[in-house]
């Protein structure tokens, strides 16, 4: 990804590839917490949120308990 920022301070260069202007700086696992929960607090479907939250949790839960290939679609 090219750098969105480019800065040069007296302890050298520094960069970001940061999507949003407003989160320079943070890492991307915070970026998207933060984009979680204004997701949150925007959403006028909180349940939908809740659904794709418990559909997400089933599939790192078989991803990391077990050796088997799973279908999008079929098995969960």
């Amino acid at each position: 990804a090219q750098h969105a920022l480019n800065v040069y301070t007296k302890k050298g260069y520094e960069h970001y590839t940061d999507a949003d202007i407003m989160l320079y700086g943070l890492s991307t696992v915070e970026q998207e917490t933060i984009y979680a929960i204004y997701d949150i607090f925007d959403s006028a479907d909180n349940e939908e949120l809740i659904n794709d939250a418990k559909r997400i949790e089933k599939i790192v839960s078989l991803v990391l308990c077990d050796n088997k290939t799973y279908v999008s679609g079929e098995d969960f």
